[in-house]
């Protein structure tokens, strides 16, 4: 080979090193890049990957009658969730849906949880019952596949009793609807915390850590009398459209407040069907007659009438006067 195809040979050699070694350091300037400018926001995005964050709801206020008694309240629920990663034997499996379907009547489907693939944890239960959890867990005492959660729920312990004053929260937000839910929801919320929890490549919990704790709202002591306001809900019965009110004389407290057709604000906490909404709506049992019905003053309004008589001496004490 001559001198003029070894120089070729050389040059050829060298824009191969030379492109190369260009290739490796834009890689490596772009690594750079990539650590230094674009550090924070893939810091971020991996952050997001393995880190979650839940609300932790506050201690909703009660509600009081005068005397303290609860007229609605919140208080812990346990929920049930069925976990589909977990060292469970098949065995168990369906020992545990014999034992919810026979003694929690969940009608779970077998095939749907054991032979199918099924989301990472699914709802089973909304709520157990003290004695349905005692029976569980004497049942099985050591398991993995079932795991228990505690929440809080809104709870109108009376039913019907006061419904109208008191009123009911959404379901989907927990925020006051109507009543004194709505009109004292800021009062009554308080303040929600967060929960931060660390979970692996299967959605599993491995570590947890409160943020900031949630802060309880303030408890409500009403003017109604609950002695009185059963008496009323006994004397106006639901067949009847109307409202009754009893106050006190001296102070203008309301004593009782009942207003009919009247409904179970608990209906709302579970999420109501159209059915149940149809039927309110068609009875009018969500309206407050005792504030939104017009009425004649009829009677009541004879107080009016003797007072002024009274006062400009047309009548005495001891005058009758004959109603037309």
């Amino acid at each position: 080979m001559n001198k003029e195809g070894i120089e070729k040979i050389h040059i050829r050699c060298f824009f191969t090193y030379l492109f190369f070694i260009s290739i490796l350091v834009l890689l490596w300037l772009y690594t750079c890049i990539l650590q230094i400018a674009y550090f924070s926001s893939y810091e971020i995005k991996s952050t997001k990957n393995f880190t979650r964050y839940k609300k932790l709801d506050a201690l909703r206020g009660s509600i009081l009658d005068c005397k303290g008694r609860i007229i609605a309240t919140t208080g812990p629920v346990v929920r049930m969730f069925w976990k589909k990663k977990c060292k469970s034997s098949k065995n168990l499996d369906l020992q545990i849906f014999d034992f919810l379907n026979e003694t929690l009547y969940t009608n779970l489907d077998k095939s749907f949880f054991i032979e199918k693939s099924v989301p990472i944890k699914t709802l089973i239960k909304e709520e157990i019952s003290i004695d349905e959890l005692s029976m569980f867990l004497e049942r099985f005492p050591v398991q993995d596949r079932l795991e228990l959660e505690i929440v809080t729920k809104r709870m109108y312990p009376l039913k019907k009793v006061a419904c109208h004053a008191i009123g009911y929260i959404y379901s989907y937000d927990q925020n006051g609807a109507t009543g004194i839910e709505r009109m004292c929801d800021s009062f009554l919320s308080g303040e929600s915390g967060t929960q931060k929890m660390v979970v692996n490549a299967f959605g599993e919990i491995v570590e947890s850590d409160i943020v900031s704790g949630s802060k309880g709202g303030n408890n409500i002591i009403t003017t109604i009398d609950l002695d009185v306001q059963n008496i009323l809900e006994e004397i106006l019965d639901e067949s009847i459209s109307g409202c009754a009110i009893v106050m006190d004389p001296d102070s203008g407290a309301l004593r009782g407040i009942v207003s009919s057709p009247r409904f179970d604000p608990n209906m709302f906490l579970k999420g109501i069907s159209i059915d149940e909404m149809n039927l309110l709506r068609r009875n009018n049992a969500l309206m407050n007659r005792c504030f939104k019905a017009l009425y004649p003053p009829a009677s009541i309004f004879k107080l009016v009438s003797t007072i002024a008589m009274l006062e400009e001496s047309i009548a005495n004490s001891d005058s009758l006067w004959r109603c037309r």
